[in-house]
């Protein structure tokens, strides 16, 4: 017999007991994962304190991180004085016209006015400084943050100066609403500006909540994106909790292996090590796919699979990246 013929031989009786093997294959590979929550902060403003880093174990509720909220404190009292404001002028509408009254609110401007002057002289202040230092910035003399910070100056005092202009306006208001005397249309415009000041409050303290954001469940801290200082944008990712105690894996299966599986299906898990539990079939896929590249198995002759997933049951010793061994036959549904 010739030598061509004898490794023809051999390639077919490689080839036919390889196709065997396919058919009987008792178990696929598959690699454990975890479900992925980003954290992410609904305010902008700088990492001002983190709670925890990168390996923690954390629980549904706890500190991740807090946002500074300065501004956000400032606008809070802005809306609280609006509040008590707005609820002195609702009394001074039902109360009628009082000539103490009238002198105390014209004082109050005054007061304000020269407040206003003093805090106008403080915001330029801080707005003449911001632009000294965009100018030492473009000629490499100041770092961006130095820049940041000045910004940050600014926009506080500017913040205050807007606010004390503000309240001046609503004492003229109220000045005019005292040489006026009140009418039940009055009264019940001003309880409407009431009703509407508390509103705002209200969602103020709702926001200044969110400065303190929470884990969102039971799990790991996998990655930590933004360090103390730094500067948090709204909805970008600050960084990554991998849930505990809800571990799935997937395998993907060859068309002529799909009978046997069936969604409810209870099959071993097993690792390396023989620590086995079971893995409940919750998903299989109606759309095959091209094997992935780095799909674990014995082998891939055919290029065309489906997915299936299984929810991991007692997976307290198994951790996300293990690779996991998931048996057939048998031991399905025991």
């Amino acid at each position: 017999m010739g030598r061509k013929m004898i490794l023809g031989l051999l390639l077919s009786i490689s080839l036919i007991i390889s196709g065997c093997e396919s058919i009987e294959k008792d178990y696929y590979t598959g690699t454990v994962e975890a479900d992925l929550y980003d954290v992410e902060s609904e305010l902008i403003g700088k990492m001002e304190e983190l709670f925890v880093e990168e390996g923690q174990v954390v629980k549904k509720g706890d500190k991740l991180f807090k946002v500074e909220s300065d501004v956000l404190n400032d606008e809070y009292e802005g809306l609280k004085a609006e509040v008590e404001s707005s609820l002195h002028r609702l009394e001074l509408v039902k109360s009628g016209n009082r000539r103490e009254e009238i002198n105390k609110v014209r004082i109050e401007i005054a007061s304000s006015s020269e407040g206003i002057a003093a805090k106008k002289k403080t915001m330029e202040k801080a707005l003449s400084d911001l632009n000294s230092y965009k100018v030492l910035y473009e000629s490499k003399a100041v770092s961006l943050q130095e820049v940041k910070d000045m910004q940050h100056m600014y926009d506080m005092e500017k913040s205050s100066y807007d606010r004390a202009v503000k309240e001046k306006g609503i004492l003229q208001e109220q000045l005019e609403l005292l040489k006026k005397g009140s009418k039940e249309e009055e009264i019940l415009y001003y309880e409407k500006q009431y009703d509407a000041a508390k509103w705002k409050l209200e969602a103020m303290e709702k926001k200044i909540n969110k400065a303190i954001v929470i884990s969102p469940v039971d799990g790991t801290v996998q990655n930590v994106f933004v360090k103390e200082g730094e500067l948090l944008r709204s909805g970008g990712k600050a960084m990554e909790i991998t849930e505990s105690g809800n571990l799935w894996l997937k395998i993907f299966v060859e068309e002529t292996s799909l009978g046997k599986f069936s969604v409810g299906d209870k099959l071993d898990v097993v690792r390396d090590d023989e620590l086995a539990t079971k893995g409940l079939v919750y998903y299989i896929s109606s759309i095959g796919e091209f094997t992935p590249r780095n799909l674990e198995s014995k082998e891939s002759k055919q290029e065309v699979v489906f997915l299936v997933k299984l929810r991991l049951e007692n997976s307290e010793k198994f951790r996300p990246g293990m690779l996991v061994d998931v048996h057939i036959g048998d031991d399905v549904n025991e």
